[in-house]
């Protein structure tokens, strides 16, 4: 019975002790999680930037070359221009003068039509540069954000806090028999809190009521008992007071002073 006693006790120490570090721990493990998960969808997020940029680019390459097009052919019609102008010169007979002036207001017309193409083509290629370099800002601040991410996975303090715990925990565990440890650690595959009391006849955990026999296997201790409900291990019981019998014994005592002073 006194070995009993003293394995509940520790039981009541060591387990919520065990509990609390292995809540810390997960809290390390999720913020790692957490953090990987960030860069992982940022690197993502670079990715698909990387390829809209690459789409931007092509595009401005593409207008480019038909910018460099279209100037060839107005810098070859302005050639022929000064050519058509240099036989009018030359030429004395009018009909033939006529018909050069005629050529050269056709290719004058062709090389503004040419111009205008040329000056589209331009504001097409400008709206790709303001895009590319929205995307390149995009992408510098993205690799901002995978820089620190990266530098929080990196800190010596979260990865010194995570070696420290471990080592509590193993210390404590020692501590605890090794079929309760092992209940334990079975209940905290699937329950975060693994642990519970009893509390005005209801888990602490599932706040479903347990059965007044399994409260007294609780208080006795003769094996570990488990929550019928969530399977969490119950460590303890609190035993509320009597109160309506205390709120009875009260009125039945005013009632006799009552009645005494009435005599």
């Amino acid at each position: 019975m006194e070995k009993q006693e003293t394995i509940k006790q520790q039981l009541q120490e060591q387990l919520p002790q065990l509990q609390d570090i292995d809540k810390q721990l997960h809290i390390i493990e999720i913020t790692e999680q957490q953090t990987q998960a960030a860069i992982q969808t940022l690197e993502e997020e670079k990715a698909n930037l990387d390829k809209t940029e690459e789409k931007h680019q092509q595009r401005k390459t593409e207008h480019e070359q038909a910018l460099a097009k279209e100037k060839e052919k107005v810098k070859t019609i302005k050639t022929r221009v000064k050519g058509y102008q240099a036989q009018q010169e030359e030429t004395t007979e009018t009909k033939e003068k006529e018909h050069l002036q005629q050529e050269i207001e056709t290719d004058k017309l062709e090389v503004a039509l040419y111009q205008r193409k040329t000056r589209a083509i331009k504001e097409v290629i400008q709206h790709e540069n303001e895009k590319i370099q929205a995307l390149e800002e995009k992408k510098a601040t993205i690799d901002i954000l995978i820089a620190e991410k990266t530098q929080q996975q990196q800190q010596k303090e979260s990865a010194e806090e995570q070696v420290a715990l471990k080592k509590q925990r193993e210390a404590v565990a020692k501590i605890i028999p090794t079929p309760i440890l092992e209940l334990y650690d079975k209940v905290k595959q699937s329950k975060q809190t693994p642990i519970a009391q009893v509390r005005q006849d209801v888990c602490t955990a599932c706040l479903l009521t347990v059965a007044p026999q399994k409260q007294i296997d609780v208080l006795m201790y003769q094996k570990p008992q488990q929550c019928d409900n969530c399977s969490r291990l119950l460590i303890d019981v609190t035993i509320p007071a009597p109160v309506e019998q205390k709120r009875i014994r009260r009125r039945r005592t005013t009632t006799k002073r009552k009645t005494q002073s009435a005599g």
